[in-house]
């Protein structure tokens, strides 16, 4: 009987732990979600966007976002469809230390390389639209503050800042703060 208690206190102590960790985890995240939340504010709320100006951009970065999330659930759909295919795979490597096999790792390899392709073409597409609305709707003060509002180089260190245009400094700015998956809500919640 005590042994089977000391089980059950372990298996208890086990589930304990496991609970803090994921609750942790979701601490953690909902932490890092503030964090880039007050980036993004950083850098939208020097541009003194009035609430007609935040109400005519929002149904653009609304369309950018539908993009993106038909483009998921076409994602979703071809990954479905090399799920048996892995888990056999899984299995047979883990089961029997047989190695996947170069046929399934090309053909999965090719369904990423379309996957990033497609994503590509819509982060272009989404960042041409917005920034099109973006230069329609702002003035230049608020252009040439978005312009300046980030330092490419250090999100990518390879980019020339000081060979970037105006028109390039923008892109940057709309791919990375509007187009950022948070940014809509805020825009949302500042155009109240």
């Amino acid at each position: 009987m005590r042994i089977l208690l000391a089980l059950l206190l372990c298996v208890a102590s086990v589930s304990a732990l496991a609970q803090t960790a994921e609750e942790r985890a979701r601490k953690s995240d909902q932490i890092m979600i503030r964090v880039r939340e007050l980036d993004l504010l950083n850098h939208i709320l020097p541009l003194v966007m009035t609430k007609e100006q935040l109400r005519q951009i929002l149904p653009v970065v609304e369309r950018a976002r539908q993009r993106v999330t038909d483009a998921q659930k076409k994602e979703f759909a071809l990954l479905l469809t090399f799920e048996k295919k892995l888990d056999e795979a899984h299995k047979n490597a883990i089961e029997k230390s047989q190695i996947p096999g170069r046929e399934l790792l090309i053909e999965l390899s090719k369904g990423l390389q379309a996957l990033e392709i497609v994503r590509m073409g819509i982060a272009d597409q989404n960042t041409e639209d917005v920034l099109k609305a973006f230069k329609a709707i702002m003035n230049a003060g608020q252009l040439k503050s978005a312009a300046n509002s980030l330092n490419p180089a250090s999100l990518d260190p390879t980019i020339k800042v000081d060979e970037m245009t105006e028109e390039a400094k923008l892109r940057f700015y709309i791919r990375e703060i509007f187009l950022d998956p948070l940014a809509y809500d805020i825009l949302v919640r500042l155009s109240r």
